[in-house]
């Protein structure tokens, strides 16, 4: 399995809202987020990852296949680092370890400071990022109950 993490460029848009509205779908089961009158989930930063420099989008690839995407940017509470802002693998290729390749290849895309808080109230999303961070290249990782900050190095 060859995994790759693959900038969106702005002409793949509607494929990152796409797979974005699948995620914010699956978290609405645990966040209470409704559609809007569009029948969309509004998500108030999209725009940003196409005019802010500093926001990346990646869509995940596994075998040259579209599996899923991640979303970050550096605007994090507590010092300069990054944050990964979504994070969704689609259900298909869940649970083959494609998941976690591809958390730590986001992750060494800026070695250093990052915060990461998984989706509200999703034990699923809990227990996922709880085993990526708890083995190396991950240090100092602590857990406010909402948020895991910690040192990719």
């Amino acid at each position: 399995m060859t995994l790759s993490l693959v900038p969106v460029k702005q002409e793949q848009k509607t494929k990152l809202f796409s797979l974005l509205q699948f995620s914010l779908y699956e978290e609405s089961a645990t966040d209470g987020n409704h559609i809007n009158e569009n029948g969309y989930f509004d998500y108030p930063y999209f725009e940003a990852y196409f005019n802010d420099a500093l926001r990346e989008a990646y869509f995940i690839q596994s075998d040259n296949t579209c599996v899923g995407m991640v979303m970050l940017h550096p605007y994090t509470c507590q010092q300069p680092g990054y944050t990964i802002a979504e994070f969704m693998i689609l259900p298909a290729y869940r649970r083959r370890h494609i998941g976690y390749q591809a958390a730590l290849a986001a992750l060494g895309l800026h070695p250093g400071y990052w915060e990461i808080s998984p989706a509200s109230g999703s034990e699923q999303a809990a227990h996922f990022w709880k085993s990526v961070l708890q083995n190396p290249p991950i240090h100092d990782c602590q857990f406010d109950g909402e948020t895991y900050s910690f040192i990719f190095a």
